[in-house]
């Protein structure tokens, strides 16, 4: 007896002994799948952070150079002396400085190098520099070095003429 159409169909399909409602749960595939999903965005999302910490370098640098450059210009339209107090990672007690007005700047993890303008290298157990810039236009001088971790900027400033550069 051979079978055909609808009845041959039906006796080699297999049926499950159970219904297909109560089947519940996730597949090894879809598992997968959803995990492949997670690192791939893990792995755009992680070198994201060090791009953080490099804006926040720039950003404190950018703040130095900009009480630098307000200082040189009051000092110009003033007519009076103005300061400017850096200090690196190891803050520095400026209590000693008699100037009230003078700028401050501070970092809590970035560290200062000071070469004077006769790029010799001061070192400073203090960690805490004053550049002074004078009405005629003129400052105290020397180039700044900014360091954190990997990064490195350079502040130059002109004994002279006292204007800033940052390199």
């Amino acid at each position: 007896m051979v079978l055909t159409g609808n009845k041959a169909v039906k006796v080699r399909t297999r049926t499950y002994p159970y219904s297909r409602e109560k089947i519940s749960g996730f597949t090894l595939l879809e598992i997968l799948l959803v995990l492949g999903i997670i690192a791939i965005g893990a792995s755009l999302l992680v070198p994201n952070f060090g791009v953080l910490e490099s804006r926040s370098f720039s950003v404190q640098v950018r703040d130095a150079v900009s009480q630098l450059n307000f200082a040189r210009r009051s000092a110009v339209i003033n007519g009076r002396m103005s300061m400017v107090l850096l200090s690196g990672e190891n803050h520095f007690d400026f209590s000693n400085v008699k100037e009230e007005k003078a700028a401050r700047w501070f970092s809590d993890d970035i560290s200062l190098k000071f070469f004077d303008s006769t790029e010799r290298e001061m070192i400073s157990e203090k960690n805490g520099f004053e550049v002074r810039f004078y009405p005629e236009g003129g400052s105290s001088g020397g180039t700044f070095i900014f360091l954190q971790n990997e990064q490195a900027a350079t502040i130059f400033i002109d004994p002279f003429s006292g204007r800033i550069k940052r390199e």
